[in-house]
């Protein structure tokens, strides 16, 4: 159940920053958007905030969140997997950015 609860905080964790990738506008990057937008719950939408910004996957200025370089190369290899569909990529992707681990 825990590795279950894991994976569904990373499913999410990807969706929000490959919505970021996705969106130049500020109005799509508004922290009360995403709530609205990528339909989360509250909680759920502070929790993939929290995760990404401790991972140093984000920044959070006037309530707008950027990526930052380490959240714009996990984007570019996350579609690089979504894409090939190769594990081994994957594998880089856990390696390089240790979400979780501290």
């Amino acid at each position: 159940m825990f590795r279950q609860s894991r994976q569904r905080i990373e499913v999410s964790l990807l969706t929000f920053l490959l919505h970021l990738n996705n969106h130049d506008s500020e109005n799509e990057r508004r922290v009360a958007h995403l709530q609205e937008h990528i339909n989360w719950r509250k909680v759920k939408a502070n929790s993939v905030l929290q995760l990404a910004e401790k991972n140093n996957m984000i920044t959070i200025d006037n309530q707008i969140v950027s990526l930052t370089d380490k959240g714009l190369e996990f984007t570019e290899k996350a579609l690089d997997y979504i894409i090939t569909n190769k594990d081994e990529k994957i594998e880089d992707m856990k390696d390089d950015f240790f979400l979780f681990r501290g």
